[in-house]
């Protein structure tokens, strides 16, 4: 951009030419912002925390939730919507921690780069 300014090639505006050199830094800043969320993975020690208090809740509370509830069928509904729903955030957890992949639930980067590309043409 600077070379073909000096040439005359571009002849803008110098606050116009610093608007376009801001757009381009904040794109870049968006760019390295998405390389970071696809290159820093969750810790590992976190994540096996994580499945080991899921799976000691998995076992406990069934135990606990009929101490409860005097019904057996409270305790089995109660129970597994606590297991259920926790075990679902942990899953929604995972599928979010690497956006940009393969996977069905995965933001289609290919198709992304291309839209952009149509618009800047």
């Amino acid at each position: 951009i600077v070379e073909n300014t000096k040439t005359g090639v571009l002849s803008v505006a110098p606050p116009i030419l610093t608007r376009a050199f801001q757009e381009i830094a904040g794109g870049m800043t968006q760019f390295y912002d998405a390389l970071k969320l696809s290159t820093v993975h969750f810790p590992f020690p976190y994540t096996q925390t994580c499945n080991s208090l899921l799976l000691m809740h998995w076992l406990l509370v069934p135990f606990i939730v009929s101490q409860w509830c005097r019904s057996a069928f409270w305790a089995g509904i109660f129970s597994f919507m606590q297991v259920f729903i926790l075990w679902s955030l942990n899953f929604i957890a995972t599928e979010l921690e690497n956006p940009f992949g393969t996977d069905p639930n995965d933001l289609d980067g290919v198709q992304m780069q291309h839209s952009m590309d149509r618009k800047l043409r």
